[in-house]
Parts: structure tokens; C-alpha cells; sequence
């Protein structure tokens, strides 16, 4: 029998609305909303840096949000990057799909 394969989904997005330049939504808003579109995943705070698109580098509160699935990790991302762009106002969200080999559940 072939055990069932197993991702981690990590997706990396900044929180600065692009025409506010400032964030626009409450912390809790914002993990409702992925929490609602994600379901069970681990959301992390952190501090992202970049080049906006208008020419200065701005630095900004960011997330990091993984999931672990079985399900076929490309047609989930469709999903959440479609809609964490639209409800953040995001121009990117940078992903990573890693198939796990050794994960337990204890």
C-alpha cells in the first residue's frame, strides 16, 4: 500500500496595503481571514523588506503562514494566492511547496 504523500505549503506576504503604504488591517482580522480561507495552519509574524513598485524600499509587517496538506498543493495556492492578493492588496506572494518525507503526527 502506498502511503499518502504530504506537503507543506509556506507562503510569505507583506500586510502593507500597495496604495495606503500602510497596514490597513487589524492583526485579528487578518488571521481570521486566512484561518478562514486555510484552515488549520501556523501563522507567524515577522518584518519583510523590498523595493516598491513606486522606486523606494520600504519595510513592512509581513507573515509567514504554512499548511500541511494532502491534498494537491498547486490547485490550493491558486486559491489562497488569488485571494490573500485581493483581500491584502498584494502585487506578490512568494510560495514554497516542500514534499515532506518523514512527517508523524504524535
Amino acid at each position: 500500500m502506498e502511503q499518502q504523500k504530504w506537503y507543506q505549503i509556506e507562503l510569505y506576504f507583506g500586510l502593507y496595503d500597495l496604495e495606503e503604504l500602510q497596514d490597513v488591517h487589524p492583526f485579528k482580522e487578518t488571521v481570521n481571514k486566512i484561518t478562514e480561507l486555510m484552515g488549520d495552519c501556523t501563522i507567524i509574524p515577522c518584518i519583510g523588506s523590498c523595493n516598491h513598485s513606486i522606486g523606494i524600499r520600504i519595510t513592512m509587517n509581513s507573515l509567514k503562514v504554512i499548511k500541511f496538506t494532502n491534498k494537491n498543493p498547486d490547485d490550493l495556492l491558486e486559491i489562497y494566492i488569488r485571494e490573500l492578493k485581493k483581500f491584502f492588496n498584494q502585487e506578490c506572494i512568494i510560495t514554497n511547496i516542500t514534499e515532506c518525507t518523514n512527517l508523524q503526527f504524535n
